[in-house]
């Protein structure tokens, strides 16, 4: 793969993700809808009125339960090891007949007929969450290599492609934890390229989530402007910004967690008669958030928490979310601990016994985890917000100190984001770590800043608030309509430099020179100090900080680290059945002579070495 783009490919892929959106939209509406096991269709026999729930939450929902159900079923594939491409066709096809047939028997025999107003206010917030969704997709034609992506996301994804099944690769980083959207990528692979796997990871999951932050604030803010300062607010957050366009997980453990949260309100919400529907529903998306990233099952915990104090353990909807979370979202830590008694490893080594990670491992992994953010002092929570640049989410946690939202579904969600935020600030402080309560920490940003004024004062604004949205849709829909125009010239800029951006990217020449031998000295490399490069190399890639490859058996480390001696490294690739070695001379000191007795050493570049055993020369 790793084709350049054309000029079409900005388009083609955002109409592909369009077009999987109304898909996964379809089979959520059709779960929704299901009254025999939900018992909540009242909720949306009109799915255009906004009586009960407005129609951006009911899309952002939706979308997200319908790709919650892909993610569950490429599971299942792999899990039976049939995750070809012929099976995903047929079995997306399968559930999409379902639907349908479920959205048929389920309709309503009344139509609701929107004054034009509204359907010309409707259509305009459509536009507007087309260009971001265009935007971000533009944003996404780039070639990989962040880091996370090339090292072990898209390797993944290309190893679940090739083998049909969830098998389990002991030379990349993480091969036991959840991997949803791992999966994800490799249906984007299936059909696509990894532009295709960008978009899921990127333009799918950051668009969507915008739709569910303008639907909460309109929803239980009464407020379609407090929706766009939502979004405003939340397109500033640095940890989006950090892996913008690239294939990484965290935006679609952002969205999942997000959309889990908000059925999580909606549950709280019905007090009076309480449904179940809600309650199944987030246990799905918690669930599939639980097994996308480790993270996700910290929101699971959380979520069942604020549910049980609440609703009482007695009740009925605690056990049904237990079950539906548990069912949803325990697969993978099934999984893992079946094949290394660790249901979370390698985080859980110390307390289950290592696998393929040992102690030294794990504590390296720690230490490097410790030198991100500030101090662990809860009292510095500030300078480590700051330092994330989430400063802006700090209003959200006093929200908790304004009776104006002092009803529980507020209450709830800022008590999940407050203790998220302290346990992030005494654990790891990476930046990213911090999405899966971005949106709910903006949302609440916004409610404070939105009920912070003098209740007289926002009642005067609201005479002038006809004539303000319609000034202020114009100007938002002329402002959307510019996004994608101003950033045309993405796709045409890097149709023009892709050869050359990859081969900025680290290892990348190195890789490709291994790729072209591949057919004579065979599928294996090892490399030193090219960790983010695996997924460039078609073959098996061994080394790495961590694991059975780890690069302690590479290295001689005392006061630098430099590479291991000649004698050592031939060792070494004898007992792997290699017959390459990549060197990454920037990164540890390597001095080419002392290894041409062994090695055909070759300089790819500058600090880029490729050797070649000399035995396999003849």
């Amino acid at each position: 793969m790793l084709n350049a783009p054309t000029h079409l490919t900005g388009l083609t892929e955002f109409f592909w993700g369009l077009m999987f959106c109304v898909y996964c939209a379809t089979l959520g509406l059709a779960v929704l809808k299901t009254p025999r096991l939900f018992n909540f269709s009242r909720k949306f026999e009109s799915v255009v009125s906004p009586l009960e729930i407005n129609f951006s939450l009911i899309i952002f929902i939706a979308t997200c339960t319908g790709l919650a159900v892909v993610s569950q079923m490429l599971f299942l594939l792999g899990l039976f090891k049939v995750l070809s491409p012929s099976v995903m066709i047929i079995s997306l096809l399968s559930l999409w007949l379902l639907a349908c047939m479920q959205l048929w028997t389920t309709r309503t025999k009344s139509a609701l007929i929107p004054n034009w107003m509204s359907l010309l206010q409707g259509s305009s917030t459509g536009i507007i969450f087309l260009c971001i969704g265009l935007t971000l997709t533009w944003l996404c034609i780039k070639p990989p290599g962040l880091w996370d992506d090339t090292s072990y996301h898209l390797p993944y994804a290309r190893h679940y492609l090739q083998e049909h099944q969830l098998s389990v690769t002991p030379w990349l980083r993480f091969p036991l934890f959840p991997h949803n959207g791992n999966l994800l990528f490799t249906f984007a692979l299936t059909w696509g390229s990894e532009v295709r796997a960008q978009v899921i990871a990127t333009a799918i999951p950051l668009t969507v989530t915008a739709i569910g932050i303008y639907g909460a604030c309109q929803e239980f803010l009464k407020s379609k402007w407090s929706g766009w300062l939502a979004i405003g607010l939340f397109w500033s957050l640095s940890p989006l910004q950090e892996t913008l366009g690239y294939a990484y997980i965290d935006n679609l453990l952002m969205m999942f967690s997000w959309a889990a949260m908000v059925a999580m309100t909606m549950a709280l919400r019905e007090q009076s008669s309480p449904g179940t529907g809600w309650v199944v529903i987030c246990g799905l998306l918690a669930g599939t958030a639980a097994g996308t990233k480790l993270f996700g099952a910290v929101i699971v915990i959380m979520i069942g928490i604020t549910l049980l104090f609440n609703k009482g353990w007695r009740r009925q909807s605690v056990w049904l979310y237990s079950a539906s979370a548990g069912l949803f979202g325990l697969g993978w830590y099934i999984r893992s601990y079946i094949i290394s008694g660790d249901p979370i490893h390698p985080a859980g080594g110390n307390f289950f016994g290592h696998y393929l990670w040992n102690s030294a491992d794990l504590l390296s992994q720690q230490q490097e985890q410790a030198t991100h953010g500030t101090s662990k002092n809860p009292l510095l929570l500030f300078s480590s917000l700051q330092k994330a640049g989430i400063l802006c989410l700090l209003p959200g946690l006093l929200s908790l100190l304004q009776p104006r939202l002092w009803h529980v579904s507020t209450r709830a969600l800022a008590l999940i984001v407050l203790t998220y935020i302290l346990a992030w600030q005494t654990t790891s402080q990476v930046a990213r770590y911090t999405t899966p309560i971005l949106p709910a920490g903006v949302f609440l940003t916004t409610a404070w800043l939105f009920y912070a004024g003098p209740e007289q004062l926002q009642k005067k604004l609201r005479k002038f608030s006809p004539a303000l949205s319609w000034i202020g849709l114009i100007i938002l829909t002329a402002l959307a309509l510019s996004w994608p125009y101003n950033k045309r010239g993405i796709v045409s800029a890097e149709s023009k430099t892709w050869s050359q951006s990859l081969e900025s990217r680290s290892g990348f020449k190195v890789m490709q020179a291994a790729n072209d031998l591949r057919h004579k000295l065979g599928n294996k490399i090892i490399q030193i100090g090219y960790e983010n490069a695996v997924y460039f190399f078609e073959g098996q890639v061994i080394g790495d900080w961590f694991g059975p490859g780890r690069y302690s058996q590479m290295l001689n480390c005392t006061t630098d680290c430099h590479v291991a001696d000649a004698e050592k490294l031939k060792r070494l690739l004898d007992q792997h059945g290699a017959n390459m070695l990549a060197v990454n001379a920037a990164r540890f000191k390597f001095i080419p002579s002392e290894y041409i007795t062994l090695f055909d050493v070759q300089t790819i570049s500058p600090g880029n070495y490729l050797l070649i055993l000399k035995s396999m020369q003849h």
